[in-house]
């Protein structure tokens, strides 16, 4: 039960495992930024992004979002208004 109630003693039981089986593996925690709502600027930059061609790694990389957030977002996007 430990592994649920003490965040910070789980989080070093991750890194030292994965220091020792994949030397150089970062591992990271949640990221408030990432947190944030979208803004409608960057919906309307997520729309003109992919019709120039980038992809959603791109897209995510330049916004400094999540991968996945960015797939549901796009997602999300296409079932409202089917783009």
């Amino acid at each position: 039960m430990r592994y649920k109630l003490e965040w910070k003693w789980r989080l070093q039981q991750g890194k030292t495992k994965y220091a020792l089986s994949h030397p150089g593996y970062e591992v990271l925690t949640a990221n408030r930024q990432r947190q944030k709502p979208y803004t409608e600027e960057e919906m309307n930059w997520i729309i003109s992004a992919l019709k120039e061609g980038k992809n959603q790694q791109q897209i995510a990389d330049e916004l400094n979002r999540s991968y996945w957030g960015v797939v549901a977002k796009i997602a999300a996007r296409v079932r409202v208004f089917k783009l």
